[in-house]
């Protein structure tokens, strides 16, 4: 309980700091699904590119529980980089530290996988294709397999191998 304690008290003073500017980001909002990654820069373009994401600053945080859930050597810095979805602060963080060791291949096969909504799942598909992006079923591939959903999905892989489905929801009824 101790070090729980300590890990979030860290993650507050580490927050913090990255808050000033941002009044209207709190602590919670970056206590979202962290995707570790091999390449900060790569993922982050992915997402603002792909997924029109925003990317929030770089943090240094040395959690030990944090630590341990990545398989992170201890002499090295994690850093967390927060995203959002234009509509929702801290949708994401991307996670790295050096020495860190991701499967890439095996995330395309086997790893959790992300499910994020999207306005327009065709347009997300454009942008994938338009960027070179891995696409693992596209929004017609989808609609042929599904016989039941009434949204559009398919499935993108992110450059550090992470499978994404990428779903529009369908709209509200009047």
């Amino acid at each position: 309980m101790r070090l729980l304690a300590a890990a979030l008290m860290s993650f507050v003073a580490c927050t913090s700091a990255w808050a000033d500017g941002h009044e209207d980001l709190t602590i919670a909002d970056l206590r979202r699904p962290t995707m570790p990654v091999a390449d900060l820069d790569a993922s982050a373009k992915f997402f603002v590119d792909v997924l029109n994401m925003k990317v929030g600053g770089r943090i240094v945080y040395n959690s030990p529980v944090l630590r341990k859930a990545i398989g992170a050597p201890d002499d090295v810095d994690i850093t967390l980089l927060p995203l959002n979805d234009r509509n929702q602060i801290g949708a994401l963080v991307l996670v790295n530290a050096p020495g860190m060791t991701i499967d890439a291949a095996s995330n395309t096969r086997n790893a959790t996988t992300l499910a994020l909504s999207v306005k327009d799942v065709n347009a997300v598909y454009q942008r994938a294709i338009a960027g070179g992006y891995t696409v693992l079923m596209s929004p017609e591939e989808a609609a042929k397999a599904e016989d039941y959903p009434p949204e559009k999905e398919m499935i993108l892989v992110e450059p550090g191998g992470h499978r994404l489905i990428v779903v529009q929801p369908p709209p509200a009824d009047p």
